[in-house]
């Protein structure tokens, strides 16, 4: 589904295969460095990877300490 008001360049865009294996590889590349026993999402930026992030909302008062 192309959102509305999305140019026909950006709808063409949906279904290319253009960047599919750069993103396998990135995928790859970040779990080889974090593992496979992690979930998901696994970020690699700037040569770190790491599992996250995992966001739900920010504590507030005592709870956040």
């Amino acid at each position: 589904m192309v959102p509305r008001g999305a140019g026909a360049a950006v709808a063409a865009q949906r279904s290319s295969e253009e960047f599919d294996q750069l993103i396998r590889d990135s995928h790859e590349e970040a779990f080889n460095e974090v593992g496979f026993d992690v979930g998901t999402p696994v970020l690699r930026i700037g040569g770190t990877a790491f599992f996250g992030p995992v966001i739900r909302q920010a504590p507030r008062g005592e709870e956040a300490g």
